[in-house]
Order: C-alpha cells, then sequence, then structure tokens
C-alpha cells in the first residue's frame, strides 16, 4: 500500500480602488499516478488504468469586481459583485469517443446586504 501523492495551490491578488474590491484567484490541484499490479496480474490503483473519471489536474481562474454601492455603520453595507470563472479538468485516462478535458466558464452576478456591526469576539 502507498499514498497518491498530490499538489495543489490557491493564490491570487486583491486590489481596493475607492468603492471597489477588484480580486482574481488561480487554484489548481495535480493528482500523481500510482498503480501496481496485483497477485493475479491486474493494474490495480490510480491513474491511468481501466476506470475512466480518475482526475490528473483540475484547475480553475476567477476574477471580478465587488463594488460598494452603499456602506454605513447604522443600516450594514450594500454591495454589486460581477465574477467570471473558467474551470478545467484534465483525466489520467480517456477511452472511446470521450473528450481529454473538460472545461466550463461562468459568470456570476450577485447584490449582497452584509448586516451592520462588527463580528462577535472571543470570550476568554
Amino acid at each position: 500500500m502507498s499514498l497518491v501523492h498530490s499538489g495543489s495551490t490557491a493564490s491570487g491578488f486583491e486590489w481596493t480602488a475607492k468603492r471597489s474590491l477588484l480580486f482574481g484567484y488561480y487554484g489548481g490541484v495535480y493528482i500523481g499516478r500510482n498503480t501496481a499490479v496485483d497477485t493475479t496480474g491486474k493494474l490495480i490503483g490510480y491513474g491511468e488504468i481501466a476506470s475512466d473519471g480518475q482526475n490528473r489536474m483540475i484547475q480553475e481562474i476567477t476574477f471580478g469586481d465587488n463594488f460598494t454601492l452603499a456602506k454605513s455603520a447604522k443600516w450594514g453595507a450594500l454591495n454589486l459583485i460581477f465574477q467570471y470563472s473558467y474551470l478545467q479538468r484534465n483525466p489520467w485516462l480517456v477511452t472511446g469517443t470521450a473528450p481529454t478535458n473538460a472545461n466550463l466558464s461562468m459568470g456570476f452576478f450577485d447584490l449582497r446586504y452584509t448586516l451592520p456591526g462588527s463580528a462577535p469576539t472571543m470570550g476568554k
């Protein structure tokens, strides 16, 4: 028995310009192969064996703008958020006429109200 090795990252930036918070992030994960031959001579494990759908890599990039429409200590805040994301998935094995990867573009629109006040403090 052995572990399936993998690595991942989540990184990005945020920049405040007047009433806008501009942001961009990248996230990715890579899952390595871990195969062996069992006592019957059959290949077992993770990655490039007879099973479709085992992930090799998944990546996403997203960016957007969080714009503050109104903000007060008494009434809270109202924000308008626009966001775009692109997601890609690459499996270890593809058989037949299946595509070698899958990808998706997503757009989000959000009108968010934040209650006034601050987060509760932790007691000792």
